[in-house]
């Protein structure tokens, strides 16, 4: 018998140690029981390297369910991992069997998780309890790194997301072409460097690995087996483009070329100079050019820029200012407000009385009476409108209340003669709120133009 080398002695020890460890794992329970009350005793990978580049894969998972009533398992296998910045690399993947320990088919879903492909093993009209075997066989392509002096197989053996522990986890990894080189393993949690057992065979046509110990929820075991150049065909990987953020969609439907740029900036330009000068034509607000109290002279004009404000006090609203009328000059909408300050002052005026009625129980409204004392003669059309529509169809004496539902119309023509009437006393150029919807539509087609042009 030729003397045994040193890597020789290595392999044999490390056989014996995966040995013993996967023959303990089927004698004794693993750690506690896990999320669920179960647990996995054992989980052993045997992946074959074909001719071709691709992995078959043969996963057999022994779990133990204790007196938990279960339908079967969930297997996360991650086939897409990130890549470069715009890149995710995903691995082809098929399923070729699923069956029990027996080699008996089980039935399965499968479905895309995220980065995983998910396989829920079992019958959903039915349970099992107590140790139950599973063994899963799937082929995946464009696994395999391609470096300058050799191609390596990087594999997560048991996939990041198991819910439970693992008593024991191996792998061998065999390839018939020989040319398995070296071995890493590393288990812990997602980004451990810890080293687990690994080593290959002479003649490299075999690699063996094992955690050598528990893996809590969450804990993966992961090799790199190197391999030597022209075994499978020069390894490629499989690149699709990473979905998009809601910022990115957005930024790329705008184009930033340095042309558009420029042009974008000189219709900014351009549109602020038109509202510039649309302002010091007709948005400044006009003046007496002296006090109109002291020199009699009305002649107006512009108020100059940046000059500070002459305040007169007056006592008395200017030219006999109605408040609807002030309102409208304030804020330049005519406001509901603005009508209902008409009513009170139609009331001080005399034509019309406001009486406070009483409470028909105690937790009631409060409610009011309007009552008509005179015609309305002398008033300005939408003081008239204010007026008429209170006392329509003849009616001397109206409740508030009884108005809610019914002023509307009345409500509505009232603020349209109020633009009119600030127009006719040329407190404004044009309508104001005709003015605000033109402009809002020029904006609306400006931005859907801007739009459209990036977009093309």
């Amino acid at each position: 018998m030729p003397p045994l080398t040193p890597l020789t002695r290595l392999l044999g020890a490390l056989a014996l140690a995966l040995g013993t460890a996967v023959l303990a794992g089927g004698l004794r329970p693993a750690t506690a029981g896990g999320e669920g009350g179960w647990d996995i005793q054992r989980f052993l990978a045997d992946i074959t390297i074909e001719p071709d580049g691709a992995l078959l894969i043969t996963e057999t998972i022994d779990a133990d369910f204790h007196a938990l009533q279960r339908h079967g398992i969930v297997r996360e296998i991650p086939v897409e991992y990130d890549y470069d910045s715009t890149h995710n690399r995903v691995y082809a993947f098929e399923t070729v069997a699923v069956t029990d320990g027996a080699g008996l088919p089980l039935p399965y879903e499968q479905a895309r998780n995220g980065a995983n492909v998910q396989l829920r093993i079992g019958d959903p009209d039915r349970t099992v309890t107590g140790q139950q075997s599973y063994r899963i066989t799937y082929r995946v392509r464009d696994a395999l790194n391609a470096f300058p002096d050799h191609d390596e197989l990087y594999w997560n053996v048991t996939g990041p997301d198991s819910p439970v522990p693992i008593g024991d986890a191996a792998v061998v990894v065999r390839s018939a072409a020989g040319g398995l080189l070296d071995a890493v393993c590393y288990h812990g949690e997602r980004g451990s460097d810890a080293r687990c057992n690994a080593g290959v065979t002479e003649g490299g046509t075999q690699m063996i690995a094992g955690a050598g110990r528990a893996l809590f929820p969450g804990e993966q075991m992961t090799i790199a087996v190197s391999m030597r150049k022209g075994v499978v065909p020069e390894p490629q990987p499989r690149l699709v483009d990473k979905p998009e953020t809601a910022w990115e969609t957005f930024r790329s439907f705008f184009k930033v070329e340095p042309l558009y740029a420029v042009i974008a900036a000189a219709i900014g330009a351009a549109g602020f100079g038109v509202f510039l000068a649309n302002w010091w034509r007709n948005g400044r607000d006009r003046a007496y050019r002296s006090i109109y109290y002291l020199s009699g002279d009305s002649e107006e004009g512009n108020l100059p820029l940046m000059e500070g404000r002459k305040l007169v006090v007056e006592f008395a609203p200017p030219e006999d200012l109605r408040p609807a009328q002030m309102g409208v000059l304030l804020d330049e909408r005519a406001d509901t407000k603005d009508v209902t300050a008409t009513i009170i002052d139609l009331a001080v005026r005399g034509f019309l009385a406001i009486e406070e009625k009483e409470k028909t129980w105690l937790l009631g409204s409060s409610d009011w009476r309007l009552v008509k004392l005179k015609e309305p003669r002398a008033l300005k059309p939408y003081e008239r409108t204010i007026f008429n529509g209170i006392f329509a169809n003849g009616a001397t004496e109206v409740d508030l209340s009884d108005l809610k539902d019914k002023y509307i119309d009345s409500l509505n023509a009232a603020q349209r003669q109020l633009y009119d009437d600030a127009v006719r006393n040329k407190w404004f150029a044009r309508d104001p709120a005709a003015t605000r919807q033109r402009w809002g539509l020029i904006g609306a087609g400006v931005i859907a133009a801007g739009a459209a042009l990036s977009a093309g």
